[in-house]
């Protein structure tokens, strides 16, 4: 997934050789990106012609889920498919089983299936929000980050170089009152599962970021990258005061744009200004089945129906981060962020490529 040199001195020209400030659809297809967060588990045609069409020159395909045992084997699976059918488009990453926590030899068979995975080239590994919000003990207490039970897994995965890629918790909204302002309210309405206020059983925002914050801490070694903005995104200073304080963590924004956009537009750039060698572009896509993915069976009609929807969220995405204009994106206006060319280089894949070798 190298980029050619002549691609950087078309970029320059075509940037600021006419004197455009503001991204043109000409840029937005040809500037190289990466998709560092994606949930891809059938095999799209349509996808991968858009992905020739807007240079889209490759993606990290993200294993999910480890409660149950049936998802994640098909997701797993599905990951490691395409990754070795589109080996110079689809790279993937790989996760590890909850279901059995409490089960004995359950370390020793995680690092097992780990080193399976890095055999078969997974680049890095995902502890998705089950850690904190589903596992527990046999006393039913929730399992955190911070458990020791992670300890040798987590030192394992840093033996071998591969980053870890986190997400924690959920926004701080999932604990609050459903409200029409929060980005993720029809995410929350349709998905109650994942709106806890009201629900005494769940633990707390806060003990959740701590138990993240603690394990970055423990392992300066480990390659982090706190997916969402690290489920802070509703104020990117809150990012910025762990981004400070960790220089191991880094983030990815991927779902996470709309919340971006609800906050001052210099606050948000000054914020991917200063931390430009820590921010990754992704956008947390998800084909999961043939009837909604653009996946070959879905027909005609949906492929072209997803590709088109598919086309414009990463349009809109690029407009919002390169822009001088106005930008919208799922219905929400503001001032784009301008960010100069060689820190969208960094944020669409120079940054992929230098924080997960293999990219």
């Amino acid at each position: 997934m190298s980029i050619p040199k002549h691609v950087f001195v078309s970029l320059f020209f075509l940037l600021f050789g006419m004197g455009v400030t503001q991204a043109t659809n000409r840029a937005f297809e040809t500037f190289p990106k990466i998709d560092v967060h994606v949930h891809i588990y059938e095999d799209s045609p349509a996808y991968l012609e858009l992905m020739d069409e807007i240079n889209l020159i490759g993606v990290l395909n993200v294993s999910v889920r480890g409660m149950e045992a049936d998802i994640y084997n098909y997701r797993h699976d599905s990951a490691l498919r395409l990754s070795v059918k589109y080996p110079e488009k689809f790279s993937w990453a790989s996760t590890f089983p909850l279901w059995d926590i409490n089960e004995p030899g359950y370390v020793g068979k995680t690092i097992t299936g780990l080193n399976e995975d890095f055999e078969n080239d997974a680049l890095a590994v995902k502890v998705w929000k089950d850690v904190g919000l589903a596992a527990t003990n046999d006393h039913g207490d929730h399992i955190h980050f911070d458990d020791p039970v992670f300890d040798p897994i987590i030192e394992h995965i840093v033996v071998h170089g591969r980053p870890v890629l986190g997400h924690l918790a959920e926004p701080i909204h999932a604990w609050r009152p459903l409200e029409d302002g929060n980005p993720l309210h029809n995410y929350q309405r349709e998905n109650p599962e994942w709106h806890f206020y009201g629900k005494p059983d769940v633990p707390s925002y806060e003990r959740i970021i701590a138990a993240r914050d603690a394990r970055v801490a423990k392992h300066p070694d480990m390659t982090f990258v706190a997916f969402h903005l690290g489920s802070m995104s509703h104020d990117v200073g809150m990012v910025d005061s762990r981004l400070a304080i960790y220089p191991n963590m880094y983030v990815g924004v991927a779902g996470r744009v709309q919340f971006l956009m609800r906050q001052p537009t210099e606050k948000v750039r000054a914020f991917f200004i200063q931390y430009q060698d820590r921010i990754l572009y992704g956008t947390d896509l998800s084909i999961d089945g043939p009837d909604n993915s653009g996946a070959a069976a879905a027909g005609k009609e949906a492929n072209r129906k997803f590709k088109e929807r598919t086309r414009q969220m990463y349009e809109e995405q690029w407009n919002y981060f390169s822009s001088d204009g106005m930008a919208t994106y799922r219905g929400y206006t503001t001032q784009g962020l301008n960010l100069p060319t060689e820190v969208l280089e960094k944020l669409y894949f120079k940054n992929a490529q230098t924080v997960i070798p293999g990219l």
